[in-house]
């Protein structure tokens, strides 16, 4: 398996991608080649990713839907935790906030907070998102052909795209860029697997093949995401990054190993600001 995909990402990053229509052809021969790698194919590999994606939708309990400059949105300062905290048009009109403090705005960048018991308040949100589950506990309920052929896969994608930033940077940005544009929008939001991608980017790097023993386990040294975040600056359009950590904010453990690797980074930050 691990070969196919390495097969598949080699191909991936020779083709043409200059143009929009060479793009989007790249990102179909992505969808195309490590579909049938993760959930198999026929009738069986689309009953495993309908399997998949409804236990994403009866699971995330954080709405996370990120805004467009100009989207409505809403502040309450009776179910908000801070000032930053806010609310999408249609959680809003889905939760309770009669004779609360709250107003209408419109956003310029972030996501809905709806759900997150750190941003917003449980009984302010909507009936859909009433709070996360643990990765382990999302990640339990898969089926253990879609634990094993996930983690392959997408540890095999994930560490091919912190060796190109960290070792190259420069002439792979535009194949970067699209690579996190597939996990981002193809991975995590249409397969949902997100309860995949958040235990492997935290996983140690260190490890030739991430195994789901590897996952789940306290991990304070070098990981995938500590590359991608070291990387950040390298890319010239952050919004891409900026979008996909959002999507995974929603996890409880993606959020701490975040915090984990933002706070060794304070003594430097000062260091530099002094």
């Amino acid at each position: 398996m691990k070969q196919s995909v390495t097969e598949a990402l080699e191909i991936f990053f020779n083709a043409p991608s200059q143009t929009q229509q060479a793009a989007a052809s790249c990102l179909s021969f992505l969808e195309k080649s490590l579909k049938p790698i993760i959930f198999g194919t026929g009738q069986q590999g689309e009953q495993l990713l309908e399997e998949a994606q409804d236990i994403h939708s009866r699971t995330s309990g954080v709405c996370g839907k990120e805004f467009t400059r100009g989207t409505i949105i809403f502040r309450c300062k009776d179910c908000q935790l801070d000032d930053t905290c806010v609310i999408c048009e249609q959680c809003f009109y889905e939760s309770d906030h009669k004779g609360h403090d709250y107003s209408m705005m419109r956003s310029g960048m972030g996501c809905c907070d709806c759900g997150d018991p750190e941003a917003w308040k449980k009984e302010g949100s909507c009936r859909n998102h009433q709070g996360p589950q643990p990765d382990l506990a999302i990640f339990s309920q898969f089926p253990k052909q879609l634990q094993e052929n996930g983690v392959k896969v997408l540890s095999e994608v994930l560490k091919t795209l912190a060796r190109l930033l960290t070792t190259q940077p420069f002439p792979q940005t535009p194949k970067a860029k699209l690579l996190l544009t597939f996990l981002n929008d193809k991975v995590i939001s249409d397969w949902g697997l997100r309860s995949i991608v958040s235990p492997v980017i935290c996983a140690p790097f260190e490890n030739n093949e991430i195994s789901l023993t590897d996952l789940f386990v306290p991990n304070q040294g070098n990981s995938i995401l500590s590359c991608l975040l070291e990387a950040e600056d390298n890319i010239a359009q952050k919004e891409i990054f900026k979008s996909f950590f959002y999507k995974l904010m929603v996890s409880l453990d993606f959020k701490l190993h975040f915090l984990i690797h933002v706070s060794k980074q304070i003594p430097q930050l000062a260091n530099e600001a002094g």
